[in-house]
């Protein structure tokens, strides 16, 4: 072997044993010295592309990687490479065409296989990313990874008992992988198995006493839906204990603890608290201090008083909206006008879409925007960016419901920070400076809910596109009619229903027999079973067989859920959580709906509709009298056309008003 080839392989050999040892500065030093006297060693290349990759350097290391796949363009090891470090650096398209090239050259790679549907993933190309992690499964039956993923796929697409079954392998096959004990822990909690879920996070917190994720998982995992009315309080009063236990045991004392309680934070919510039908007020307070601690520990920078622009006079206010629901989404819906349809003359709309799916909607919001920007991924790097761009007024449409935003909203990224009501909850944060909210949805004194200043504005809190329930479709579940059938329809998803009001289903039958419930299945068939059985025994107190009054139908297109509201005859609004889109869409179907407000704004969602078009008849003032007004528009003909009629004549009034639009635009200028 001539000299230089035995130097060459000597030092790639000491590059190589740095790499493997974790010495990753050495191995940079040793394959940079090697490129310097032979620069077309495309190991050396690849050395350095791995190493500066786990320094974090992955511009560097990208470099690296793109020049040996140049050098060797017909090896997979390069290309594989150079689309990890396209891939890492955020470069999707070209990462999944370049893992394309590097599968054609060699198809059997696992890590290509199962990194590439990753990166489709992140893409929203979600079919093909679980056709490829199928496959990847198929080929590698023993690859943790690629069953974890799968599942963690099959959990965006809410199918969450195969997502389950998935996540059950991968630690089967890993037992002591505590990553993939957190996600098969966030599987039974999805499948509403609270007691499987905590003991997984138990297990963690024994292996990793300090774990964040683990402290949260462990003491504040709620239920998506409760077995018993006594339930309710019995998890609200383990949460509030799980926050003492939280508060006193996270420890932020080193980066690595910092670094895991900021991905713990984006990872999960106290979401499913806020369906109990209680004031949170002094929950999210709490809660919002945990949240609190870790960002601002994490990003001191970002936590400084920001002041108000000082704008010449004309120029326009910057105003932000910031989602991942920014497409064809109940809160595009109900929020998406505010983006559409602000004075240009005096406003510039920044929109900020976090959502990896993207639509004809989504394209309208961008063109509608000064600037649109579009974070799938999102990285610390955008939240100084985010408060960089110099906005007015920072907007959060639907605050509480995706857990990324709990990393930007305790931050201060804009002077005056408003959350919007889209999930109308308050967010307890001392930097979230107002709550907007709908003035027919709130009753006098409402501002004592909020932690936030308190701002009405007039109407619904939206200028709802009409739906296009022309376009409706039938779903295939929807049954012959029975001679003299009253179909009733429920259209909240079911963590909504809660147990305390079970009994109106079958009460509602012990007067009209021929009372038919319809209800829409959630995702995962555990919970749904959880509800049949309280109706089970609900109807069962009253000697009724569930079985033969109620139907559940699966989960339907937009188009479908339209028909399925067309189908029926009257809707039942649910009580604490009343129906804000499902009941705008009832309306234009002609539906009368029976609600029962109560105290809290997101409990009269519905009283507010029908204020809107002027109707009372079917507002209930008890939970007897909702009763009777169901009752009541089964049994008579006659009344049941009357509340038909009103909503067709007035259901005009519900959509496209300009009114709140005007109104926040008077106040966007008042604030800032």
């Amino acid at each position: 072997m001539p000299e230089s080839s035995h130097s060459t392989a000597k030092a790639l050999q000491q590059a190589l044993a740095a790499l493997q040892e974790g010495r990753f500065e050495d191995s940079v030093r040793l394959s940079q010295g090697l490129l310097a006297v032979a620069p077309d060693t495309v190991d050396a290349y690849i050395l350095l592309g791995h190493s500066l990759a786990a320094l974090g350097q992955l511009k560097q290391g990208l470099q690296a990687a793109a020049r040996a796949a140049t050098l060797a363009p017909h090896e997979a090891r390069t290309r594989a490479l150079h689309a990890r470090l396209l891939h890492l650096c955020g470069m999707l398209p070209s990462a999944v065409l370049e893992y394309e090239e590097a599968l054609k050259l060699e198809p059997m790679q696992q890590d290509v296989l199962i990194n590439s549907a990753a990166a489709m993933q992140q893409l929203g190309e979600l079919a093909a990313a679980r056709a490829r992690y199928e496959d990847a499964v198929e080929r590698y039956p023993k690859a943790a990874l690629a069953h974890a993923n799968l599942g963690a796929l099959l959990t965006e697409l809410e199918e969450f008992d195969a997502a389950l079954n998935s996540l059950q392998v991968a630690v089967e096959l890993a037992p002591d992988n505590l990553e993939l004990r957190a996600n098969l822990a966030r599987g039974f909690k999805n499948c509403g198995k609270i007691a499987q879920a905590k003991t997984h996070w138990e297990q963690i917190l024994t292996a990793e006493p300090g774990s964040a994720a683990a402290l949260f998982g462990a003491y504040l995992t709620l239920p998506p839906l409760h077995e018993q009315d006594e339930d309710v309080g019995q998890a609200r009063a383990a949460f509030a204990a799980g926050l003492t236990e939280v508060e006193g045991r996270l420890d932020l004392s080193t980066s690595e603890q910092v670094l895991e309680a900021v991905r713990t934070i984006q990872s999960t919510t106290n979401f499913y608290l806020h369906y109990q039908g209680y004031n949170d007020l002094e929950l999210q307070r709490r809660w919002a201090a945990l949240l609190t601690r870790i960002t601002h520990t994490a990003f001191p920078q970002l936590t400084t008083p920001m002041p108000k622009r000082h704008r010449a006079t004309g120029e326009v206010i910057r105003v932000g909206f910031i989602s991942s629901y920014f497409r064809l989404h109940s809160i595009y819906k109900t929020h998406g006008h505010f983006i559409e349809r602000l004075d240009p003359a005096r406003f510039a709309v920044h929109t900020i879409h976090l959502g990896t799916h993207c639509d004809a909607i989504t394209e309208v919001l961008a063109a509608a925007s000064a600037r649109f920007f579009h974070w799938p991924d999102l990285q610390f790097h955008h939240l100084e960016q985010l408060r960089a761009m110099g906005l007015d007024a920072l907007i959060y449409p639907d605050l509480g419901m995706e857990p990324r935003l709990q990393l930007l909203a305790p931050l201060r990224l804009a002077p005056v920070q408003a959350n919007m009501g889209g999930h109308p909850i308050t967010s307890g944060l001392d930097c979230m400076d107002w709550f907007l909210s709908s003035d027919l949805m709130e009753i006098q004194g409402a501002e004592a809910h909020y932690s936030e200043r308190f701002q009405r504005l007039p109407g619904l809190l939206s200028s709802y596109p009409p739906p296009p329930v022309e376009n409706a479709v039938t779903p295939a579940s929807v049954p012959a009619r029975e001679p003299g059938e009253v179909r009733y329809i429920s259209l909240q998803s079911l963590y909504k229903l809660l147990p305390a009001y079970d009994s109106v289903f079958p009460q509602i039958a012990s007067r009209l027999p021929e009372a038919r419930f319809w209800f829409i299945a959630e995702s995962s068939a555990a919970v749904t079973a959880t509800f049949q059985a309280r109706l089970q025994r609900s109807f069962a107190e009253l000697k009724l067989d569930w079985r033969k009054h109620c139907l559940f139908h699966p989960r339907l297109s937009q188009q479908e859920f339209f028909g399925l509201a067309k189908a029926a005859d009257v809707v039942l609004d649910s009580m604490a959580w009343s129906g804000n889109n499902s009941s705008m869409e009832a309306s234009a179907c002609d539906r009368p709906i029976v609600t029962l407000p109560g105290v809290m704004m997101r409990s009269r969602h519905c009283l507010a509709i029908c204020s809107k078009m002027g109707l009372s008849d079917t507002v209930a003032d008890s939970l007897d009298d909702y009763i009777a007004i169901a009752v009541r528009l089964g049994k008579d003909p006659a009344f049941h056309h009357q509340c038909v009629q009103a909503v067709r004549a007035n259901k005009h009034k519900l959509y496209n008003d300009q009114e709140p639009i005007r109104a926040f635009e008077d106040w966007l200028e008042e604030v800032t």
